[in-house]
C-alpha cells in the first residue's frame, strides 16, 4: 500500500510527463491505469485514505479529460 503523499508524487510526476505532450485523443489514459496499477486494490486502504485516493485520482482524470497543461 502506498502513502497519501506517495500518490501526490507519482501524479505530480505524470502531471509533468503529460505537460510535456501534445494534446491527443485519449490524452492520459495509460497514465491514468499507471496510476491506478500504482495504487493497487482501493479496497485495501482504511475508509479516510481510500476517499482520498479517490478524491486524487478523481482529480487526475479530470485534469487529464480537459487537457490542462501546467
Amino acid at each position: 500500500m502506498k502513502t497519501i503523499k506517495q500518490v501526490e508524487n507519482k501524479i505530480n510526476q505524470l502531471m509533468i510527463k503529460l505537460s510535456k505532450k501534445p494534446l491527443r485523443e485519449n490524452f492520459g489514459d495509460k497514465e491514468i491505469k499507471e496510476l491506478d496499477e500504482y495504487v493497487g486494490y482501493i479496497w485495501d486502504y482504511s475508509y479516510e485514505e481510500r476517499m482520498k485516493i479517490m478524491k486524487l485520482q478523481c482529480d487526475f482524470f479530470t485534469w487529464c479529460s480537459v487537457g490542462k497543461k501546467i
